[in-house]
């Protein structure tokens, strides 16, 4: 039984990451970004920004709840 429940939990848990909803050369937006996966969410928008040789940097923006925009600038 307690196996259930740590398969349902992880199944539950799974699409809890932050995830790109939005990326061009210039910018990357990170949906479910929130204060506790805030390394996530730049990882991904890092790589993100890489594609362009480029690096991430965080910009706030006021696009809703748990949504994190970057730029992607040279170094």
């Amino acid at each position: 039984m307690k196996y259930i429940f740590f398969i349902l939990a992880a199944l539950l848990l799974s699409g809890c990451g932050a995830k790109v909803i939005a990326s061009t050369h210039k910018q990357v937006m990170i949906g479910n970004a929130s204060p506790y996966n805030m390394d996530d969410a730049l990882e991904e928008a890092e790589e993100e920004c890489q594609k362009y040789h480029k690096h991430a940097v965080y910009v706030p923006v006021d696009l809703g709840y748990q949504v994190a925009g970057y730029s992607c600038v040279d170094e």
